[in-house]
């Protein structure tokens, strides 16, 4: 029959470690306890319950053991991803926030899950109860809460309000577009902008458990 293996992990020679997410029919705690016996120590090994996966890294030798199990339906590799950027400083105009701003809309109550490299919190995150930052996790074992700057840039964007741009001094206040919403910060990328497609998904599951709490 077809190969359960996507292309990539097909060419990937004998005894070399790969990052791979395994996709299953109907995963069963014997097919995590295999996978667990088969991944290289010290890497973490994820279950990702939304897409009946377990993201993990194993030595290519053990492909073919996913193969032979009939509960496998595919195994890919679990590719890195970066961040990108653009330059403008009209994000405001370009959604029409100041007319929600006008309205009388800023964010409040609503929590905005920031899927990034981290969010370091600082003036603009301020709010009547102290810091908006609400929450903060690291999907990419790294360690470190935000080192990159993307992930607070972004933030900047979605609900920064203007604290550290207004006053004597300035010529352009930054405000984000909904500057009073919580925010929740899921670090996925590494202190160069790298995480992997698995870091993601696993952020993105968690995000989900946590709208009703967060309103998000």
């Amino acid at each position: 029959g077809p190969t359960k293996l996507s292309r990539e992990l097909a060419s990937v020679s004998k005894g070399q470690w790969v990052k791979v997410i395994v996709q299953y029919r109907e995963p069963t705690d014997r097919d995590f306890a295999q996978a667990l016996t088969m991944a290289q120590s010290g890497e973490p090994t994820r279950r990702l319950n939304s897409i009946k996966s377990v993201a993990l890294t194993v030595k290519s030798d053990s492909l073919s053991s996913f193969e032979n199990n009939a509960n496998v339906a595919h195994v890919s590799v679990d590719h890195q991803v970066f961040e990108s950027s653009t330059t403008t400083d009209f994000y405001d105009q370009a959604v029409n926030a100041p007319y929600a701003w006008s309205a009388g809309l800023d964010g409040s109550g609503i929590g905005i899950a920031v899927i990034d490299s981290g969010i370091t919190d600082q003036g603009d995150f301020s709010g009547a109860n102290g810091s908006r930052v609400v929450y903060s996790a690291n999907f990419n074992n790294d360690g470190i809460n935000s080192a990159f700057g993307h992930g607070t840039h972004v933030a900047g964007i979605v609900a920064a309000n203007g604290t550290n741009s207004t006053g004597w001094g300035y010529t352009k206040t930054f405000k984000g577009i909904a500057p009073n919403a919580n925010l929740l910060s899921f670090r996925v990328l590494d202190g160069v902008g790298v995480g992997t497609d698995s870091d993601v998904i696993a952020a993105i599951e968690q995000a989900i458990s946590m709208k009703t709490a967060y309103n998000i």
